[in-house]
């Protein structure tokens, strides 16, 4: 994973609105936060390679995939361009639905990172999210 040197100057990610989603239960957002990185840790190399095959199918089923990411994740910017890639994309626009996708893809890859970056600095502050490795004594 890239990151930049502020994340702040780098996120997609209003953290906020997250919390106030859920009630403030960070637990929650940090199995949540988890769930998604492993659901999705992959999803900017793959619309990457629906833009190389241009199969807009895919390309429109996996924008879809990143507007759910950011129904959670409260990522506006992201989710503006996932709608009008997944539109283009189901039209069989492939002259707008390309060039869309191109610029989401790195999008992605920093919603990703942020919902990484998050769930690193919070998983250690609760026992039940701790790794197992971390939880035992010596």
């Amino acid at each position: 994973m890239t990151h930049a040197t502020d994340p702040k100057d780098n996120a997609v990610v209003d953290w906020t609105s997250v919390l106030s989603q859920f009630d403030g239960r960070q637990e929650f957002v940090t199995k949540l936060a988890g769930i998604a990185l492993q659901a999705y840790a992959d999803l900017p190399e793959k619309i990457a390679q629906a833009m190389v095959e241009r199969d807009l199918q895919n390309l429109g089923l996996l924008a879809h995939n990143v507007k759910g990411i950011c129904a959670n994740f409260h990522a506006p910017k992201v989710l503006a361009l996932a709608r009008e890639t997944e539109t283009n994309a189901k039209d069989d626009n492939a002259a707008l639905a390309l060039p869309r996708a191109e610029k989401l893809v790195p999008l992605v890859r920093t919603l990703i990172d942020n919902i990484a970056e998050w769930r690193q600095g919070h998983v250690c502050d609760n026992p039940r999210t701790k790794p197992e490795s971390a939880r035992r004594r010596p």
